[in-house]
């Protein structure tokens, strides 16, 4: 670094001004208490070594995005106010919007959860690095692939946005999720640029499919 900063002064006359860009990564795996578990993020002498998506590099390289903006369809209703998920404060809550289909309301009016649902979301979007012992407040539980950290060991607060939609239990509720959530033609539409969706079906009428 030096001698290139020797370099730019020879060309003095020519550089009015310059600085070296740094580049920062996560230093180690995060400290949620449940992340050793998560095999199919990393590998460990515990699991298969290859089965994995190698999520520890991939944060050195980006680790979410505000303006990445991904739907979440589910069945089961969405539990927004799980601490991995930003809390019960909507102003901070990983999830920046939905609708629940089969209750007619909205994200943040919802108090009912579903285990799936709330797994899926996590897995997507936890804050990562929020399991400081200590400190009073929740001892975290998972990383998100993409949900942000906390600013505790220099993970860039940043994560995806989440959209929530649930209750999805008939094929027209899921036409229109999916319309809705594409499109800003309509009070609930995001824009979304990813959507993740978590159905089974039986004795489906085969006009429906």
């Amino acid at each position: 670094l030096e001698s290139k900063m020797a370099e730019f002064e020879v060309l003095s006359s020519l550089v009015f001004y310059a600085e070296p860009i740094n580049f920062f990564h996560a230093d180690g795996e995060p400290n949620d208490p449940s992340f050793e578990l998560q095999h199919s993020l990393y590998s460990n002498p515990d699991n298969y070594l290859d089965a994995h998506i190698n999520v520890l590099d991939a944060w050195d390289l980006e680790t979410g995005d505000e303006d990445t903006r991904v739907g979440v369809f589910e069945p089961g209703p969405f539990y927004w106010k799980h601490e991995d998920l930003g809390g019960a404060d909507g102003a901070s809550s990983n999830f920046k919007g939905g609708y629940d289909y089969f209750l007619q309301e909205d994200l943040f009016t919802s108090s009912i959860q579903d285990k799936h649902a709330i797994a899926v979301s996590g897995i997507i979007g936890a804050s990562r690095d929020n399991g400081a012992e200590g400190d009073g407040e929740y001892n975290g539980g998972i990383a998100g692939i993409a949900g942000g950290g906390s600013d505790l060991a220099g993970f860039p607060n940043e994560g995806v946005s989440l959209f929530a939609y649930g209750g999805l239990i008939t094929a027209d509720y899921v036409c229109d999720a999916v319309v809705e959530g594409a499109t800003d033609a309509t009070g609930l539409g995001h824009k979304l640029n990813i959507c993740n969706f978590s159905f089974g079906a039986s004795g489906v009428a085969e006009e429906e499919i």
